[in-house]
């Protein structure tokens, strides 16, 4: 059967984020699968029901990619407490990663993803526990993948507290007026889509700036240097152009700086914007929502089969979360 698309754009605001363009660009089959899973609400679904298993596969994440999360939710939890009024003890931080990394690894081990509601997993010194690692879903091998889950994130804390601008990102969530831990609530619309700019900390400074702070856990790859630095700026505009695009007091794009820290490195870049990047931005937002609409109407309109794979599949699919259910013969726009 050929590929179908539906006849025309709707009028409904589809959602956009660049690690969904990206997904959707490497694979269609992949991102089918996580697109699924939200629009049909897979976690109320029985355990024995595909669109379960497809949200379950959904939350699976690689070694590399737990590691960075726990970063991002450590130095959350730490600057949150900061904004409170407290200080900042590297050691007592150093010990909780390590306790919520060593809680994270047995809540996948014993498989509690299967059946646990994200939202209601159990925490561990305010920290959720929920974790769905690749090598437990798949029944691999995981020796050796806490311990070093854990050093890297004593190297990284590190790294975060020898940082020349950790000191001074500590005073300006100390003193700000307005300080964004990474919110869920800020939104808005853009190319016809909507965004939602949970950056990881943004900063509206005294001065009338908007300070914007990323945390990059990996090393680059000198291969796709290019193509990388483009993609994490498109990444960082969704944050940036928040204060720019709001309806209450926006700024002028100029007014609004990326500092990126990458703790594995110890390095920080800074990153600046132009109204040329929010043209830029918005002309590939709606040439994405565009194709959203047509590729994927509806998902009684899609058939996993007609959609396109990733370039490489001998080299990608072996890693892939939804490999569990990729291929399987089930007509999955139909099943209810």
């Amino acid at each position: 059967m050929g590929r179908q698309v539906g006849a025309e754009s709707r009028t409904r605001t589809v959602d956009y984020s660049p690690s969904a363009a990206t997904m959707r660009h490497f694979c269609e089959k992949r991102f089918y699968f996580k697109w699924l899973s939200r629009r049909k609400q897979g976690w109320r679904k029985p355990l024995d029901h595909p669109w379960h298993q497809v949200h379950v596969l959904g939350q699976v994440k690689h070694a590399n990619m737990w590691a960075g999360d726990l970063y991002h939710q450590i130095i959350a939890q730490a600057l949150t407490t900061i904004r409170s009024g407290h200080g900042f003890d590297e050691e007592a931080t150093r010990r909780m990663a390590h306790g919520l990394a060593e809680a994270q690894f047995d809540f996948s081990a014993r498989k509690e993803f299967v059946v646990a509601v994200k939202s209601r997993a159990p925490t561990c010194q305010g920290l959720s526990t929920y974790l769905a690692l690749f090598e437990h879903a798949y029944d691999l091998p995981t020796d050796g993948i806490l311990a070093d889950v854990q050093q890297k994130l004593d190297a990284w804390l590190s790294n975060t507290a020898a940082w020349q601008g950790w000191a001074r990102l500590v005073d300006s969530v100390r003193r700000a007026p307005n300080v964004y831990i990474e919110p869920q609530y800020l939104k808005y619309v853009i190319g016809g889509a909507r965004v939602t700019a949970r950056m990881d900390v943004g900063i509206e400074l005294r001065s009338g700036d908007f300070a914007l702070y990323d945390w990059k856990c990996y090393r680059d790859d000198a291969r796709f240097a290019e193509y990388d630095q483009a993609a994490f700026k498109h990444q960082l505009l969704a944050y940036a152009l928040w204060p720019v695009v709001r309806q209450d007091e926006p700024l002028a794009i100029d007014r609004v700086t990326a500092r990126v820290f990458n703790p594995a490195s110890g390095e920080e870049q800074v990153v600046h914007f132009t109204d040329d990047d929010h043209a830029d931005f918005e002309l590939k937002v709606a040439s994405w929502a565009r194709m959203q609409e047509l590729l994927f109407p509806d998902v009684g309109q899609v058939e996993v089969d007609d959609l396109d794979g990733p370039y490489d599949p001998q080299r990608s699919c072996p890693w892939c979360p939804f490999k569990g259910v990729c291929g399987q013969e089930l007509s999955w726009h139909t099943l209810t």
